[in-house]
């Protein structure tokens, strides 16, 4: 997983620890284009938090899907569309 401003993080502890702690607003996820085939599909989207009308950010996700099993999350890229702070 790869979040604006931090490490790229790998494996479900991982990614379970980023998300930890990030109550309060729901999120609000927003598709764009998106496509699958055979086994593999990608969602591109935009997202917000709470009550804003406007997007936030921006977000990628790769899937990949195993017979018939589910559908799971190969990569998942998001970034703010915040500028960057002065340091």
């Amino acid at each position: 997983m790869l979040q604006s401003n931090q490490l790229p993080m790998r494996g479900r502890s991982a990614i379970e620890a980023a998300y930890a702690g990030r109550g309060g607003s729901p999120l609000r996820l927003r598709a764009l284009p998106y496509s699958m085939e055979g086994s593999t599909g990608y969602i591109i989207g935009a997202y917000s938090y709470g009550s804003n009308v406007r997007d936030t950010g921006k977000f990628t996700l790769m899937l990949k899907r195993e017979g018939d099993g589910p559908w799971l999350i190969l990569s998942d890229m998001d970034n703010s569309n915040a500028r960057p702070r002065a340091r």
